[in-house]
Order: structure tokens, then C-alpha cells, then sequence
């Protein structure tokens, strides 16, 4: 029987030691490429001292989500990032805002907020039940809280097509939606009917659209990072600049040290 659970054990191990050897292959790849910076060799070297700590197939300590920490490869890699990774970064940045703009009555919401806002307004009976259905009573108190003034803003990052991330600025304050595509898309129609009505039951007011800026993509893959970019700027100016989309790698191996540091806290 121990025989048996032993084996059972390599066959699961074995795709996810092929990710971590994936990732280290395009850690090297990356430490000899054309585009690396005076900072690449460094990062790689710190990201490398970091992989030693981390176990192939536990979890990721330090976050709300359980998940298992092969995702961390992906931060390595050109691969696309998912929910998952997009609410890890969410989740620093709401860190972030709690510490430096606790007062300022900022809400950072994970990639569901959005999601679970279309599927209600594209819900035959979801409008007609929004106020009574408890399946809707998160949504109904952010959007009293915001409608109130206890919260000002919400910032988000939405995906659309379900292989594009874009970045979502709600201000109630000024009664404004900012979105930032980075592939220069104006805001998606899904969206942007969900958030009208949505808006428009808790204030009886339309808001105005505006562009968040944020840095053009090159490739396919770099939407998520760029999106969650363009928030981070957008509330810490001083913080953050502007990203240099042939920078993008660096930027990711940042994001898994931050990621990797949140996790070796919490193990």
C-alpha cells in the first residue's frame, strides 16, 4: 500500500516539477538575453535564492485564495496570467493602499467583481432581484458604501474575451469611470452596461468615461502585469513610474519576489 501511495505521489509530482524546470530554463534564458538590463542579473539572482526556499507542491502562504505555489512559476515565464495571479498582485496593491492611503476611502477589488457584476445585469431576473437576493448582498453593500460616501473609489482589474485583462477605475467622487486597455481598446460594452446600471440604481447618476493610462503592449501575454501597472501608478504617482513595455520581464521577476517575500512571511 505505501508502494502504491509513493508512485501516486511522483505521477502528480511530475508535471509540476516540469513547470518549476521550465521556469528556471527561462530564468537562464533571460539572465543571456538581448533585452536584459544592468538589473536583470541581479533579479534573476534573487529570484533564484528565493526558489530555494519555496517547496514544489505546497501552497501559497500570505494570500486569501489557497493555491498551489507551482503558479509562481508563471510570474518566470511569457505565460498569460490568470485570476489567480491578477488577485495575488490585487491583493499587495490593497496592502499597499492600507498602509499608505488608509483614509482615502479607496476599495481594491479582485478580478470577480466585475465578473459577478455582468453576470447579474446579463441575468434575465438578476436586475429585478439585486435588492432582495442574498447571492447579491456583497455587491449591494459596495455600492451603498460607495453611493454614501463611506468609500470613494474602486479600482479593479476586469478581463474581457477571457483572454484580456484591462484596469478599472470607479470614482464616485467625481462621478467618473477611467479604463485602461493595453492594447488601446475603448471600454469594453459588457462592461461598460453592467457598471451604468449598476451606478445608476445606487446613485441615479450616469458617469462620465475617461482613459486611465497605461503603457501599449508588444506581445500576447502582457495585459495582466500591465493592467495591474497602470492602478498601481495611478494611485501611488509618486511610487510608481511609467512601465517600459521592453522591460516587462523584470517587471514580472519584481511581482514574484514580492509574491514569493509575502509567502516565506506567512510559512
Amino acid at each position: 500500500m505505501w508502494t502504491l501511495s509513493y508512485w501516486v505521489q511522483v505521477f502528480h509530482l511530475r508535471p509540476l516539477k516540469k513547470k518549476w524546470l521550465d521556469a528556471e530554463e527561462s530564468l537562464q534564458k533571460q539572465s543571456h538575453s538581448k533585452q536584459r538590463t544592468d538589473d536583470t542579473k541581479g533579479l534573476v539572482s534573487q529570484v533564484q535564492n528565493a526558489l530555494a526556499c519555496i517547496s514544489w507542491a505546497g501552497d501559497i502562504k500570505g494570500f486569501s485564495a489557497s493555491i498551489l505555489t507551482v503558479h509562481l512559476t508563471t510570474y518566470l515565464t511569457h505565460e498569460w496570467l490568470t485570476d489567480e495571479h491578477e488577485n495575488q498582485m490585487l491583493y499587495l496593491l490593497r496592502q499597499e493602499v492600507s498602509r499608505g492611503r488608509r483614509e482615502d476611502g479607496i476599495s481594491v477589488c479582485d478580478t470577480f467583481f466585475m465578473k459577478r457584476l455582468i453576470d447579474l445585469q446579463q441575468d434575465v431576473d438578476g436586475p429585478n432581484h439585486y435588492a432582495t437576493h442574498t447571492n447579491y448582498a456583497w455587491l449591494q453593500e459596495k455600492g451603498q458604501e460607495l453611493a454614501t460616501g463611506v468609500l470613494d473609489m474602486l479600482v479593479t482589474i476586469a478581463n474581457i474575451r477571457s483572454n484580456h485583462w484591462v484596469a478599472v477605475v470607479i470614482d464616485f467622487k467625481s462621478s467618473n469611470i477611467l479604463y485602461g486597455d493595453s492594447m488601446g481598446g475603448t471600454i469594453d460594452d459588457d462592461i461598460e452596461k453592467a457598471l451604468t446600471w449598476w451606478i445608476h440604481h445606487h446613485t441615479g447618476k450616469h458617469f462620465t468615461k475617461g482613459y486611465l493610462p497605461i503603457t501599449h503592449q508588444w506581445d500576447g501575454y502582457s495585459c495582466g502585469i500591465l493592467a495591474w501597472a497602470a492602478l498601481a501608478r495611478f494611485l501611488f504617482p509618486g511610487t510608481y513610474v511609467p512601465v517600459d513595455a521592453g522591460l516587462l520581464a523584470n517587471k514580472r521577476l519584481r511581482m514574484f519576489l514580492r509574491v514569493s517575500d509575502r509567502h516565506n512571511e506567512n510559512v
